[in-house]
């Protein structure tokens, strides 16, 4: 009986014993099942996020190929430009020298500018004076005017023409008379001699008429103009003007 127990309880030990083992080891199995699944879940993640992350990978390095072609082009570019700088830096330093000089002449060719425009104006000046003055003394010898009675036979030498030497002149006279005619010359110094001894003088002009409106072109030289009354007896009243111009 005792034996029988005995036997019992040691069989009812050894159960307990494997049950135990089995429950130990189911817990292990669910605990290492739920660990497992856990890891599968992050398993599948990381795999997600490990296929993101290199299609991020790859579409960075494409962008880090193409920046770095660019960087490249841009490293060429950069030192071309650099060349082209440091060539621009010593032009412009050397036309900042050449435009300082050149500013110094411009400022020293402006004074000067400044004194010849002054002496200009005084000159213009004083050359339209000289003018004014040169046209009045031309005036003054080519043009006259003058009246009068003439006798029976008598002449006058009322305008005198000066041409200077250098020029020639354009003559233009105006005699009118009355009640009669008179008779117009023109000569110079050696054929005014001839006429008044009475010669046969040359003539630059010769008209008659109680109005006479002439012009004659001559050359330099000293000339008189002679009113003569043709009639030997009555007086005659003339009048005269003379203007020259000339070329």
């Amino acid at each position: 009986m005792i034996i029988a127990i005995s036997l019992y309880l040691s069989s009812a030990s050894g159960n307990n014993y494997w049950h135990n083992k089995y429950e130990d080891l189911l817990s292990q199995y669910n605990t290492l099942m739920t660990d497992y699944s856990g890891m599968q879940s992050q398993y599948n993640s990381l795999e997600t996020n490990y296929t993101t992350l290199k299609s991020q990978y790859n579409s960075l390095y494409n962008q880090y190929q193409s920046l770095q072609s660019q960087y490249t082009n841009l490293q060429s570019q950069y030192n071309a430009l650099q060349s082209q700088y440091t060539t621009l830096e010593s032009n412009y330093t050397a036309l900042k020298v050449n435009y300082n000089s050149l500013q110094n002449q411009y400022s020293s060719m402006q004074s000067q500018y400044n004194a010849l425009e002054t002496n200009y104006t005084n000159l213009q000046n004083q050359y339209n004076s000289l003018y004014n003055t040169y046209n009045g003394i031309l005036n003054w010898l080519g043009s006259g005017s003058g009246s009068g009675n003439l006798g029976p036979s008598a002449f006058a030498i009322p305008v005198i023409v000066i041409i200077p030497s250098g020029f020639s002149g354009t003559v233009s006279l105006t005699v009118s008379s009355s009640p009669n005619s008179v008779e117009v010359f023109v000569v110079d110094t050696a054929n005014l001699i001839y006429f008044v001894e009475g010669q046969s003088p040359t003539y630059y002009l010769s008209a008659f008429g109680m109005y006479i409106n002439k012009q004659i072109t001559l050359g330099s030289g000293v000339y008189y103009v002679i009113v003569y009354n043709p009639s030997n007896a009555s007086s005659v009243y003339f009048s005269i003007n003379v203007v020259t111009t000339y070329s």
